[in-house]
């Protein structure tokens, strides 16, 4: 099941890299729900993107504000249900042209052989903390 969890989020990640909307939907639960480290304030009151409807406005709004997009995986390490991600996101803003590099942790939580959930975190120590490990 771990090894399971992994593929998961690799080829979740695989879609994002290559843009393809149906195969990263395709990874997700239909309840799920998606935090992102970035562009908190596109989500609304609470952070988050709920269900493949929100999770397309994400993709929607972050390809309207990013020109490029590419995560750099570091390490995928399952623990129980939840699978922790170091990533590094590069971009490029659609009208500034301005280049961007984030590292950051997702933490997603896998049910049923979907991402029923997936928060960022750009702090380590904290991501370590929500799979239930320290360092």
């Amino acid at each position: 099941m771990p090894q399971e969890n992994v593929e998961i989020v690799r080829r979740g990640l695989d879609a994002f890299n290559r843009r393809d909307l149906d195969a990263w939907l395709a990874e997700w639960d239909a309840r799920g729900e998606y935090r992102p480290a970035m562009e908190r304030d596109m989500a609304g009151d609470d952070d988050s993107f709920r269900g493949h409807a929100g999770l397309r406005r994400w993709w929607q709004e972050m390809a309207d504000a990013w020109s490029y997009l590419h995560v750099d995986v570091h390490e995928i390490r399952p623990v129980a249900d939840r699978v922790l991600t170091s990533v590094t996101l590069r971009g490029k803003g659609r009208v500034s042209g301005a280049e961007m590099e984030a590292s950051f942790f997702l933490v997603g939580t896998i049910r049923d052989g979907k991402i029923l959930s997936s928060r960022d975190y750009a702090d380590r120590a904290e991501a370590l903390k929500a799979v239930g490990l320290e360092e």
